[in-house]
This record gives C-alpha cells, structure tokens and sequence, in this order.
C-alpha cells in the first residue's frame, strides 16, 4: 500500500536506476535521430542486433511520420506495428470505383477512379478474355484467356477494325480519357454504342485514325463487358444480399485481382531488398497486400450473413 511505499522512501534516497538514460529532444524528428543513432551504435561497437531493440511510445501514428526516413537513413531495418485504415487502399478504391461506375451509371469521374485505382488496368491491355466484336462493333464474347509465348505482353496482330498490339494500360487509358472528354461521352448507353467519330488531330492520317479508333472501341467493348453483370445485379431488380456479393466477387476473380496483389506484394519485398539495402521500408504495405484480399473476402462472407435487408432479401445502402 502507500504506506509501504512512504517507509521505504524514509529509510534513504532511491539508488540510480541501472541502464536508463533520459533525453531531452527539441522535437519528434530529434527523438527519432537519436533513437537510431543510439541503436546504430549499441549494434556496431558492442555486438547486438537489430532484433534486439523495440521503440515503445504511446502515439504510434505520430511517430511514424518520421521513423522511417530516419532509420533509413541509419539502415536500421525495422517494422511499426500499427493498425492502418485500408479505406484508401488500392483495392479498397477498385471495388468502390466500381460500384460508382454502376451507381452513377457510367459517369466520367466513376469511369476514370476506376480504371485508375491501379488495378484496372488489365482489363485494357491484357488478353485475359479473348473477344469477338458483333456486328455493330457495340457488343463482345467472352472466351478463353490467349497469352502469347512468353506469358508477359497481350496478343499483338491486327483484330478485325485493324488494331494493331496493344500500348501499356497507362497510355491506354490516357487515351481513352482524352477521347472521352473531347466527345463528351456519359453514360452506359454512349459507352455500349460504337465510337465512329475521329479527333480532329487524326483526321488528316486515315490509317492512324482507324487504328486509334479500333483500339479505343477494343477498350470500350471490354469495360462495358465486364460490367454486364454487375449492371444487372445493381439495376433495381429484386436480387438478395447472397446473389450482389456473389456478383461483385466474380467481377473481382475475373479481373484476377488476387495474383495482381500478390504480384505487388512481392515488387514491394524485392524493392525492400534492393532498394533499401534491407530496411524494412516498405513490409508494412508488402504484408496489406499480402493481407488485404482474404480481408475484403472475410467482410463479403460477414455481408453476406448479416447485412439488413428487406423483405425481398435485396441488399440496402450499396
């Protein structure tokens, strides 16, 4: 009790504490210099490691701002354990693009947050669905994937408007943007409907035009495809709860999103080891990717079992 405590303090002065050293910083950057030096130093001159050593403070997130940089700069590896908010993360912003693109029927800006999320893109370049235009060019199968010899660049050879291989999924969507601004396309009709129209600087290069206009429809065709079924199962029709998560994770598989996350994940391992001389920069975002897909499935299946719905089953607030 407190009164043990005040006989102990009568009977002389506290003894010095052993292996503790107080620090006055003049700020949060200065207090994490001088955790790396000090830590840099105990390895070097007296034989830890680095796994010996945690930084304990009790504001996390503020702290983190400047740990990095700095035990970078000392090539100190480490790891901060925090919980991160994956509202913003890429595959967070593939799915909500997603569902904007259907809710706000095919607007510029859904369009465009999607194919731009980082994970769209190759639904443009790759020939992951190998595809027929119908006859009116508006319309397009879905088939077996086609890869070529190597299993790294999209089918090149001219298709049927004379299109020839495709550009990377950047440029691809550049381009699609650029066409969609100047012709003031909206809407999923204008996007189901053949673009016919040249821009004005191809009008004067027939041959250029066309293969721009056979590439730009070729996209087209592809986005409006795969959103065919979410389309249907978001369009005010009485679907259950079962049947839109359904929907919305086989739009998800056909993108093969999951090997597109696990392809980041391992880019972000391998710029850890060659970029940063092996500082641990970049685990924290390596193991959300790692992490992220079996978490978004793991609410699919808590949506699919618990979310409210009405009497007819169908999902509300999507």
């Amino acid at each position: 009790g407190l009164g043990d405590v005040y006989k102990r303090q009568a009977h002389g002065a506290p003894q010095p504490a052993q292996g503790v050293t107080l620090y006055e910083a003049k700020d949060l950057y200065d207090e994490a210099e001088t955790a790396a030096a000090a830590i840099r130093h105990l390895v070097m001159e007296n034989g830890y490691r680095y796994r010996d050593f945690a930084v304990v403070t009790g504001d996390v997130p503020q702290y983190a701002n400047y740990v990095p940089e700095t035990f970078a700069q000392y090539g100190i590896p480490f790891f901060i354990d925090q919980t991160r908010n994956i509202l913003f993360h890429p595959f967070i912003e593939f799915i909500r693009a997603a569902l904007e693109v259907v809710e706000f029927d095919f607007s510029y800006q859904s369009v465009f947050r999607f194919l731009r999320s980082g994970l769209a893109g190759r639904l443009l370049t790759e020939s992951c669905t190998e595809q027929t235009a119908d006859e009116d060019g508006a319309g397009a199968k879905a088939r077996g994937g086609v890869n070529d010899k190597d299993g790294a660049k999209a089918k090149a050879g001219a298709d049927e408007d004379g299109a020839k291989a495709w550009a990377d999924d950047e440029d691809v969507i550049d381009r699609l943007e650029n066409y969609v601004l100047a012709k003031g396309i909206r809407g999923r009709k204008r996007w189901s409907e053949k673009w016919t129209s040249v821009m004005k600087r191809d009008a004067r290069y027939p041959e250029a035009a066309q293969e721009e206009m056979a590439l730009l429809n070729r996209a087209r065709e592809r986005i409006v495809l795969a959103f065919e079924p979410l389309c249907g199962l978001f369009s005010g029709k009485k679907y259950t709860v079962a049947e839109q998560t359904y929907g919305l994770y086989e739009f998800i598989t056909a993108l093969d999103i999951e090997a597109q996350l696990r392809e980041k994940q391992f880019l972000l391992e391998q710029a850890e080891e060659t970029e940063y001389n092996g500082v641990r920069r970049n685990q924290t975002r390596a193991q959300e990717y790692g992490q992220i897909y079996k978490i978004v499935m793991d609410l699919f299946d808590k949506v699919t079992s618990l979310l409210v719905t009405d009497d007819a089953g169908k999902l509300q607030g999507v």
